[in-house]
């Protein structure tokens, strides 16, 4: 944990990252009722903070307590939550949403089933593999992206709204690969 909270710590303070919410998220997140949400891998709470603004009770939780402090800064309504993934629970039949946006933990999806109540939305979005990823300037570390068609696969039990993967057969150089999914508890 020690050494991803300071890598993450170290990126958050170089960086400046996008106020605005993901595209996915504003497309989607009026499917869900408004009541609690979570946004797993937060950051700097873009998402979080749209969500707040649309009336949702959100939780954000992620490794960097710099990223967490920028949301309690702009939203103290945001219920925040500075932990490791790795070791971070779920609880059960909680949540109307759940978003997890360009962040991936496997050993999260059966958790996510469980946290999201009936009827609830899952909103995830995150980089693909592809053997395109090989002829880019980026460090690679592929456990951290989707193989094809793997939320399909992980969340079949939900019924599927929207699923799209991104750039396979139309590489931007330089540019990841993205699989979204939308789906229905």
């Amino acid at each position: 944990m020690q050494e991803d909270r300071v890598r993450w710590n170290k990126r958050y303070m170089k960086n400046n990252y996008s106020s605005e919410p993901s595209q996915i998220i504003l497309d989607y997140f009026h499917l869900a009722k408004v009541g609690k949400a979570l946004d797993i891998g937060a950051g700097t709470g873009r998402n979080s903070l749209f969500l707040s603004q649309q009336g949702f009770e959100v939780d954000s939780v992620d490794i960097s307590e710099l990223a967490l402090e920028r949301i309690e800064k702009n939203n103290p309504k945001i219920k925040t939550f500075h932990a490791d993934l790795d070791d971070f629970e779920l609880e059960e039949n909680s949540y109307e949403l759940i978003i997890n946006i360009n962040f991936l933990l496997r050993r999260l999806y059966k958790p996510i089933i469980k946290a999201l109540k009936k009827d609830g939305i899952l909103i995830f979005q995150t980089f693909l593999d592809s053997p395109h990823l090989e002829n880019t300037t980026r460090t690679v570390h592929k456990a951290f992206y989707l193989k094809s068609n793997e939320l399909l696969k992980a969340f079949g039990e939900f019924q599927i709204l929207f699923y799209e993967e991104k750039g396979i057969l139309d590489p931007v150089p330089d540019q990841r690969n993205l699989a979204s999914l939308v789906a229905l508890k």
